[in-house]
């Protein structure tokens, strides 16, 4: 049961709002906070899975009848197929890893740009380099939003708006370098960093299209 819980945790993490249902012999049972909420809003009798999990649940041949219950309460509801839990698990473990490479990148990006721009002329601190924080911190928004956000849509609304910001902090990178502002190898480095960046971004962009 440990792993039903741990996976039931893993998917409330990534969006609370949801209920899920994981199938259990010839039952689809919720658990925890989602149990309760069920069993108020609907009367579903709460039992004991285990002596620290508690459950409601319904047979497998009323699937229809209740995912019709469900809907008309606007109840956002996710059936979950425990025969591959061990798969199941690891895919969740590998998309919470992919966003947190991608979060952990950033960060990387944003100390780097900051200890960059410092050496810039006094003359560009409320022009190329605050032009160069507002790409940066508007993007770092724009990842939690979308690391954050369940409805695949807006997640994609908020990837879109970074990439463009992305764009923009490129060619701020390419005036720097112009302006001299930076060494080659600074250019060199920053450029590496923000294209790391893109390359993972295009590939989240690219599951979430072909959910």
């Amino acid at each position: 049961m440990s792993k039903l819980l741990n996976l039931y945790n893993q998917l409330k993490s990534n969006n609370p709002d949801k209920i899920y249902f994981f199938q259990s012999g010839i039952f689809y049972i919720a658990l925890q906070e989602d149990a309760k909420k069920l069993s108020e809003l609907l009367n579903f009798k709460i039992t004991n899975l285990s002596p620290h999990i508690i459950k409601i649940g319904f047979p497998i041949n009323s699937l229809e009848k209740y995912k019709k219950i469900f809907q008309n309460c606007s109840i956002k509801i996710e059936f979950i197929n425990t025969k591959n839990l061990t798969y199941t698990i690891l895919e969740q473990n590998n998309k919470n890893s992919g966003t947190l490479t991608i979060y952990q990148k950033y960060t990387e990006l944003i100390y780097y740009t900051n200890n960059i721009v410092r050496k810039y002329p006094k003359s560009e601190k409320f022009a190329l380099v605050q032009e160069i924080k507002n790409s940066l911190y508007t993007g770092l928004r724009l990842l939690m939003y979308a690391i954050k956000i369940f409805n695949k849509q807006h997640k994609l609304k908020y990837l879109n708006e970074l990439d463009i910001n992305l764009t923009l902090l490129k060619i701020h990178v390419r005036l720097s370098y112009k302006y001299q502002y930076i060494t080659i190898q600074n250019y060199q480095a920053w450029s590496t960093l923000i294209t790391d960046i893109c390359n993972m971004l295009g590939g989240w962009i690219n599951s979430c299209q072909k959910r």
